[in-house]
C-alpha cells in the first residue's frame, strides 16, 4: 500500500472518491477541510490528510488536520476546529482489499504523523450521515484497539422520506404550533437560496453574515469561511434560508444547511432580534428548510449533537448549549449513538 498526501494534483480524485463511496460524507471532502482551516485562521493549522493506494487505485481517504489545542496553545491536536475529525472512508467494493490490514496500516501511518508533529490529543468520530451500515462494519472505524477511549454522545436524525405531514406530526406540539404561527398573519416571508437561484454574495450569504454578527455581538469566523459556505451553495452542497419581515422591510433571521448525497446537516441559525414573535421565527426556518429538503429528495436530516447535564463529563456545559439541544430535539426524529474516540499521548 502507498500513502499519498492530499494536494492540488489529487484533490479532484479525493472528492470523486467521496461522492461514490458510502463511508464518506461532506465532512470528508476538501471543501469542508478548507472551511475548517479558514475558520481557525491561524498559521499553525496544517492539513495532513492522505490517500491510500493499492495497485495504483485509491482504496481509502483519511482526513487529518493538526491544530493547536484551545486550552493550551503550546501543544497540538488532531481535530476539526472545535469538533473531532471524521474517521477515514474506505472503498465500497471489498474485493482485493484486506480491510483489517488496511485499517491497521492507516492507523500506523496516522501514528507516525502524530509522532513527527508532536500531537498530544487525537479526536475522531464516525459521521452519522455516511451510508455505510456502521453496526455491521464497525471494525472498519473502531479505534478502541488502538488505545482510544469511546466518548459517547447522541445525535438527532430526522427521516424525511414519509413527507412533511409525517414530519410535522412527529414534532413536539409546541414546535409545530410555533411554525404555523409565524406565517399566520402574513407578516413574514421565507426566501430560500440554492444553486439554482443564488444571488450575489452581498444579497444572500452576506445578509446572513451580518445577521449572525448582530446575533453574536462579535466576529466569530473569518471572512474566508463565510465565502466557503457561499461556494458550497453554488456547487449544490447547501442552501440558505432567510426570513423577511414585511413591516421592517428587511431580513431578520436565517440559517444555512449542508446538502450532500441526499442527506442534510443543520449549519447555524441567527436572528437580529430573539424576541420576534417570542422567538418563534427560528422554528419557521427549520420548518421551511425541511419542506425544501423533502421537495428536493433529501431523505435524512441531522439536526445536531445532543448534550446532557447528567453526563459527568459535561457538567460544565453552557446552559445555552443545553437549551439548543432541547430545542433541536423538539423537531422530532430519533436519537442515535454518536461514536466519538479520543486519546491523549505522553510521548
Amino acid at each position: 500500500m502507498d500513502f499519498e498526501f492530499l494536494s492540488k494534483e489529487n484533490e479532484q480524485e479525493w472528492n470523486d472518491f467521496c461522492l461514490i463511496n458510502d463511508s464518506a460524507w461532506f465532512r470528508h471532502t476538501t471543501f469542508w477541510m478548507k472551511y475548517i482551516l479558514d475558520c481557525r485562521e491561524d498559521s499553525n493549522s496544517r492539513n495532513l490528510s492522505f490517500l491510500v493506494r493499492q495497485n495504483n487505485k485509491v482504496v481509502a481517504i483519511v482526513p487529518l488536520i493538526s491544530q493547536y489545542i484551545y486550552s493550551d496553545r503550546d501543544f497540538d491536536e488532531f481535530a476539526n476546529y472545535d469538533t473531532p475529525i471524521p474517521i477515514w472512508a474506505i472503498k465500497n467494493d471489498n474485493q482485493d482489499i484486506q480491510r483489517e490490514r488496511l485499517v491497521k496500516e492507516i492507523y500506523s501511518f496516522i501514528d507516525k504523523l502524530r509522532q513527527e508533529n508532536g500531537i498530544k490529543i487525537a479526536r475522531f468520530f464516525i459521521d452519522p450521515l455516511i451510508k455505510t451500515d456502521i453496526y455491521n462494519q464497525f471494525d472498519d472505524f473502531n479505534l478502541l484497539p488502538f488505545g482510544f477511549s469511546l466518548d459517547m454522545k447522541t445525535t438527532t436524525v430526522i427521516d424525511l422520506r414519509n413527507g412533511i405531514d409525517v414530519v410535522l406530526r412527529d414534532m413536539r406540539k409546541g414546535h409545530k404550533a410555533d411554525i404555523k404561527s409565524v406565517f399566520r398573519d402574513g407578516g413574514f416571508r421565507v426566501d430560500i437560496f440554492d444553486k439554482d437561484n443564488l444571488s450575489d454574495y452581498d444579497a444572500s450569504m452576506g445578509v446572513f453574515q451580518k445577521i449572525h454578527f448582530i446575533d453574536s455581538g462579535r466576529k466569530t469566523r473569518s471572512e474566508a469561511s463565510w465565502k466557503d459556505t457561499y461556494d458550497w451553495i453554488k456547487m449544490g452542497y447547501g442552501f440558505l434560508v432567510l426570513i423577511w419581515h414585511n413591516e421592517l422591510q428587511k431580513y431578520v433571521a436565517g440559517a444555512w444547511f449542508m446538502l450532500y448525497k441526499d442527506r442534510a446537516y443543520y449549519g447555524s441559525y441567527a436572528t437580529i432580534d430573539s424576541s420576534l414573535l417570542k422567538g418563534r421565527v427560528g422554528y419557521a426556518v427549520q420548518g421551511e428548510a425541511m419542506r425544501y429538503m423533502i421537495e428536493h429528495g433529501v431523505t435524512t436530516y441531522e439536526t445536531g449533537w445532543n448534550y446532557y447535564t447528567c453526563n459527568f463529563k459535561e457538567k460544565e456545559i453552557d446552559s445555552k448549549i443545553l437549551s439548543i439541544s432541547k430545542y433541536k430535539k423538539g423537531f422530532g426524529g430519533k436519537e442515535y449513538p454518536l461514536f466519538t474516540f479520543i486519546k491523549a499521548f505522553d510521548d
